[in-house]
């Protein structure tokens, strides 16, 4: 049977019945899955069974892919990615004191040593639980509380440890110094794990430091303590897709101001509460920046500027020359990805990775195989001839391995040559189980891939299957972009519709400075949110170079920022403005204080002040859009740097802002910083004429010795 199942009732009951059972863990896939079947709607290959198959087939994989094994692991993938560490720290039989505070400690630390001044290297190899401790522990982080006999529970770090900072009783004359957490999870009574591990662990390391390990921990968990695996998959849920959506941040936006607003900056924090909002902190964005950073590394934060040589090519892809080895070779060109695809890409693939089928699985270990395949297959060719034994027992050519790393191949006497390409190769291998089963492969090969050479095909497939079985897999291992194309390419609607994933952000600075239509090309209707890939009024584009078919994933976001000055948002592109939200960041004089709070004052001259006089009279004379943006007076302090500040930044744009109209920059800042030029004419064919009568002006020089009297003529204290 192929294509949809054809189920009685008593048979939807029973698998019902089975998930019921087996998926307590996970209510809302749960309620998916039951919600499938009552339509009677299944594809095994949703399920990792292909070909024909009968209810008791079904049942076997749901019995699989609902396993405490099979959950541990996809729980494992979930945990290490959401957060940055995963520590175990032993409880000392001392819970009775910790379990119903916010805190956390060690029985023999001492609240009166300050650990973060001491070299840890001096102490005894019984304390070396203390670095970790003191140096390593992050807000974020997540603890489980067990000793190598029992498990007590799961805790969330709210605070890093600090000398004087908070402590905990548990029962001695001194206190323990701690640090905050969150307790999502706690028994009353520790529990017995009986997992294996080391004689003597430390009271605080890397979960997976020793043999409890993760998977283990997760194993106990979900075969003795269900409910605690509950609240972690809906603690991972809840703090980043279900946070975001509370937030009601939108996935597009754009921040628009004008210059020195701090658009820029924000992106930074806005893109943090994004793609970590548990770890991100509000008003913190020398925190917030370090997180950013980390995240610009792992690829889950992407940031460009457009301009205007920036086109379709460059953003989503395009044909780039790749040169040539010898002189006199011709110049070949391969179609690359922009930084916008590859992003997509990227983020789609942190979606499909963890999908419940087998498919993602196969897919990157036949990857795996197949580049392996293509190294010895090269090694062979700079030795001599190789051939491959095809269906009928005969042998075919292989000629070559072409640059995008494809097969060649050739019969035997024969002059034409076949090209077998990784991309249809990995289809062949997902939908056939066995070679041998193929009666007529002519056919069955079309089916599956359309029209090709099947005999290649099998050939290169049967080669890779025969070398692949030895070939041994890494448990970890990174993925190539190829790989998690490939991967993408596999994932339907169903696949983009997870309750959990993790978002990505794309920072496009100057957004209004590129052409929007010729960048994003057809693309720009698949950015509005009920457009994207899962969603129920998805499309899909043909893209032109590639002829791949492409979405954009629901957890890309896109943040913009737009300089009004520049250009004003009326005369952004329409299809664009009609996709994005619009934030507006006006200037805010209200931030030019002190570390306590004060105003700025620099010999009389309030920077508050002046920035509002300044951008009042711009404004009169001008528009708002053309304001002076506070970031340009953050940092000074000294009639020196206020000196610098208007040579370098205000005077530049206010000449800008007016044409060079020095008049009107005279209305703004008064005769302190512009002075009448002297009279001076040049002889003239005609010289009587009323023009030659008007006034000249021009920028005094300005520095540190006379900008105070120059901004107390500006705001009139003279």
């Amino acid at each position: 049977m192929k294509g949809k199942s054809q189920f009685t009732k008593q048979e939807v009951k029973e698998i019902c019945q089975l998930i019921q059972e087996k998926l307590q863990a996970d209510p809302a896939t749960q309620k998916k899955i039951r919600d499938r079947i009552r339509k009677i709607g299944f594809y095994a290959s949703d399920f990792g069974i292909r070909g024909g198959y009968t209810v008791k087939d079904f049942l076997e994989v749901i019995e699989e892919k609902t396993s405490t094994s099979h959950q541990a692991k996809r729980l494992e993938k979930l945990l290490n990615r959401h957060f940055k560490d995963i520590w175990r720290c032993a409880d000392l039989w001392k819970w009775q004191f910790i379990k119903d505070t916010n805190l956390l400690s060690f029985d023999w630390l001492d609240s009166t040593i300050d650990y973060r001044s001491i070299d840890l290297g001096t102490l005894d190899r019984g304390m070396k639980a203390i670095k970790p401790w003191v140096h390593e522990v992050e807000v974020g982080d997540l603890i489980f509380i067990m000793n190598k006999n029992a498990f007590n529970g799961i805790a969330i770090a709210q605070s890093k440890y600090e000398y004087k900072g908070p402590t905990l009783n548990m029962g001695d004359a001194l206190d323990k110094p701690a640090i905050k957490v969150e307790y999502i999870f706690k028994l009353d009574h520790p529990k017995e794990h009986g997992l294996k591990t080391h004689n003597n662990p430390a009271t605080f390391a890397q979960i997976d430091q020793y043999n409890f390990g993760l998977e283990n921990t997760l194993k106990f968990l979900g075969s003795n303590i269900p409910e605690a695996i509950a609240i972690l998959e809906n603690y991972v849920s809840d703090n980043s897709e279900d946070k975001i959506n509370k937030m009601q941040i939108s996935l597009n936006q754009i921040l628009y101001g004008p210059p020195g607003t701090g658009k820029t900056y924000h992106t930074v924090d806005k893109a943090v509460q994004i793609a970590v909002p548990e770890n991100y902190q509000a008003d913190n964005h020398p925190y917030n920046k370090q997180i950013y950073n980390k995240l610009i590394k792992l690829g889950r934060i992407a940031f460009t500027t457009f301009h205007q040589s920036l086109g379709y090519e460059d953003f989503i892809e395009g044909l780039k020359p790749q040169g040539s080895n010898e002189e006199g070779d011709s110049i070949l060109y391969k179609v690359e990805d922009g930084i916008f695809k590859k992003l997509c890409i990227e983020a789609a693939f942190s979606i499909g990775r963890d999908r419940s089928s087998k498919e993602t699985e196969e897919l990157l270990d036949f990857s795996l195989k197949y580049d392996a395949f293509i190294d010895e297959l090269g090694e062979r060719l700079s030795m001599g001839e190789v051939k491959l034994k095809t269906k009928t027992g005969g042998e075919v050519l292989v000629d070559s391995v072409s640059d995008r790393g494809n097969v060649i191949i050739k019969h035997i006497d024969g002059n034409r040559s076949y090209t077998v390409s990784k991309n249809r190769l990995s289809k062949l291998n997902s939908s056939i189980k066995n070679l041998e089963d193929i009666s007529n492969i002519n056919d069955q090969f079309r089916e599956i891939i359309g029209g090709s050479n099947s005999t290649a095909y099998w050939t290169v497939l049967n080669a890779i299957r025969e070398r692949g079985a030895d070939t041994q897999l890494p448990k970890d291992r990174s993925y190539s972009y190829d790989e998690k194309k490939d991967v993408v390419g596999s994932m339907g609607a169903e696949d983009y519709q997870s309750n959990i994933s993790l978002p990505y952000v794309l920072i496009i600075d100057e957004i209004n400075r590129g052409n929007v239509s010729q960048i994003f090309g057809e693309l720009i209707t698949l950015l509005e949110q009920d457009k994207r890939a899962g969603e129920d009024e998805a499309l899909e584009a043909l893209l032109p170079y590639s002829r791949e078919k492409f979405s954009v994933p629901p957890n890309l976001y896109i943040i913009g920022t737009m300089n009004t000055a520049d250009r004003s948002v009326e005369a952004l592109d329409v299809a664009l403005r009609r996709r994005f939200t619009f934030e507006y960041m006006p200037p805010n004089p209200g931030l030019l204080v002190d570390e306590n709070h004060n105003e700025v004052i620099i010999e009389e001259i309030s920077l508050k002040v002046l920035l509002e006089t300044i951008n009042e009279r711009i404004s009169f004379l001008k528009d708002d859009d053309h304001q002076i943006g506070h970031s340009y007076l953050m940092s000074t302090k000294t009639p020196e740097e206020l000196a610098a500040t208007f040579n370098h930044n205000i005077i530049p744009l206010l000449k800008e802002y007016f044409y060079n109209d020095y008049g009107k920059i005279r209305l703004v800042l008064g005769d302190g910083f512009v002075e009448t030029k002297e009279d001076w004419k040049p002889e003239f064919a005609v010289m009587e004429n009323d023009e030659m009568e008007t006034t000249t002006y021009q920028i005094k020089p300005i520095n540190k010795d006379n900008i105070i009297d120059a901004l107390k003529q500006t705001l009139g204290q003279v």
